[in-house]
């Protein structure tokens, strides 16, 4: 479906639930340094949450099909994006 859930592990309840993508979301990841989460669907849209506050601070969609993939480097700002026609890497911060 079209929403990220964020669980708590250990009492199995459900902390939030991030609404803004249109169709399925197909990865989700946290950045390793900084406190964000970013989720990808293939409606092509990435979306930065506060990981703090669960706040959208914003969203990313370069028209290049549908978003497969995130990886975050550790030490770094870097974000690499993967989408059906092209990687993409950004500067976060």
């Amino acid at each position: 479906d079209a929403l990220v859930k964020l669980w708590d592990y250990q009492t199995k309840q459900c902390l939030f639930t991030f609404d803004g993508h249109e169709e399925n979301i197909s990865a989700v990841a946290f950045h390793p340094e900084l406190p964000i989460l970013i989720s990808a669907a293939e409606d092509g849209k990435v979306n930065v949450w506060n990981s703090i506050t669960y706040e959208k601070e914003t969203d990313i969609n370069y028209g290049l099909g549908r978003s497969w993939a995130i990886h975050a480097a550790k030490n770094s700002n870097y974000v690499a994006l993967a989408y059906d026609e092209a990687t993409v890497v950004i500067k976060i911060g």
